[in-house]
């Protein structure tokens, strides 16, 4: 919170996308490079970092039960990506990323959340990001539970947005930022995929974020 106040915090790039290129591979769940190739994935988090980067996100973005159904492989995907970005981070805050969950079972998604979130939580996580979410379904809920877990922890809300301003459930950037930016479980919200930075760069210009900082 001290850091955002002063300064910019900025980011490293995607990981899926940066693995893919590197690898030739896109069909793969990079998230299991963690227990298959960790060497490789701290190779790129230490480039993120050699680039300026101040911030790094665990390969972890589609690390949930919907996407790896055995429930150890998860654990270990989960565990593993912490460790491996908290290992590369040199004077930098690690995220702990968790991406938007699908779920056509009978587990609710805040059940799914909830089981993610504690696995970082008891490796020790105390930042968090929620990226590319169409909606805030489940955002606000988990995002209380991990404050009545550990009040210290910084919780970050980022939503998508296409270049006409609306996320792909149909609801506009505005509505997605009020929904997340009143909360006193949220530190700080804003956008990032489906849009390109120009759009996203004017369109956030137009954003009212509620006094919170805007990513």
């Amino acid at each position: 919170k001290k850091y955002v106040e002063s300064n910019i915090l900025v980011f490293d790039g995607a990981m899926g996308t940066y693995y893919a290129q590197l690898t030739g591979d896109s069909s793969s769940k990079c998230e299991l490079a963690n227990i298959t190739a960790p060497d490789f994935i701290k190779s790129i988090h230490k480039e993120y970092i050699d680039a300026g980067a101040k911030a790094l996100k665990t390969n972890t973005f589609s690390a949930n039960s919907v996407n790896i159904t055995d429930v150890e492989i998860l654990k270990n995907v989960i565990k593993s990506g912490y460790r491996i970005a908290s290992e590369a981070a040199v004077d930098a805050f690690v995220f702990a990323d968790i991406g938007p969950i699908f779920n056509d079972s009978d587990k609710s998604n805040f059940d799914s959340y909830k089981e993610i979130v504690d696995i970082f939580l008891s490796e020790g996580a105390s930042n968090f990001l929620f990226e590319t979410f169409a909606d805030t379904d489940c955002l606000i809920e988990i995002a209380r539970y991990i404050k009545a877990s550990r009040p210290e922890v910084f919780v970050m809300a980022s939503v998508a947005v296409l270049p006409e301003g609306y996320s792909r459930k149909c609801f506009s950037g505005q509505r997605l930022i009020d929904s997340v930016s009143v909360s006193p479980y949220i530190d700080t919200c804003g956008f990032n995929c489906v849009s390109g930075p120009r759009h996203l760069k004017e369109y956030a210009k137009a954003i009212n974020s509620n006094g919170k900082p805007l990513s």
